[in-house]
């Protein structure tokens, strides 16, 4: 969600929260619906996975200080839109990223070092940076979690390799180009 596109009377500096927020709650929709992937996918359940919506992570308040992103369940990968500082970047074809086995989206762990520690980085399809704070959730093993790759298919991503991928010229591509780090645009994929 574009923060600049909130609706009439959204609290703003939060992420939109439909599970804890009494302005979400009413409007559970509207915290998903200014989302890239809405139009293709209205339905707020499908972020969601059924693991997730039962962790304790996410069935604790926020304010009791778990996590603040419950909006979506996964990430997207800020390779698509060249991991902009601010607004949306500059956008690139998947098919362009060089190998169909690079992850688009995957589970993060927004309370990996503790609760709120690195916390909600982003939330309803926003790209994110991949990094080792946040790393790769822990939903279904205690040794990593699921990622969607380019072509369809998902990979369950051990922590120790996600963590690899997540630093920038580590990978086996042109220029150090890793699963995580792809973009097309830049030598090294970030």
């Amino acid at each position: 969600m574009n923060p600049n596109t909130l609706p009439a009377g959204a609290p703003s500096g939060q992420v939109p929260n439909p599970y804890d927020v009494a302005y979400w709650k009413s409007r559970p929709t509207a915290a998903n619906q200014t989302g890239l992937w809405f139009k293709y996918c209205p339905n707020p359940n499908a972020y969601l996975c059924p693991v997730d919506i039962m962790s304790k992570t996410f069935t604790t308040a926020t304010a009791s200080g778990r996590r603040q992103n419950k909006l979506s369940t996964y990430v997207m990968d800020g390779a698509v839109v060249g991991y902009p500082s601010s607004g949306y970047g500059t956008p690139c074809k998947t098919t362009a990223a060089g190998s169909q086995l690079c992850y688009l989206v995957w589970e993060p762990d927004e309370n990996r070092l503790g609760p709120g520690n690195p916390g909600a980085f982003d939330y309803n399809d926003a790209s994110s940076y991949p990094n080792d704070r946040e790393g790769i959730g822990l939903l279904h093993s205690k040794k990593g979690g699921n990622a969607l790759a380019l072509d369809g298919h998902v990979d369950f991503v051990q922590t120790l390799r996600f963590n690899q991928y997540a630093t920038v010229g580590s990978g086996p591509g042109p220029g150090g180009k890793t699963y995580l780090w792809w973009n097309p645009l830049t030598a090294q994929g970030n």
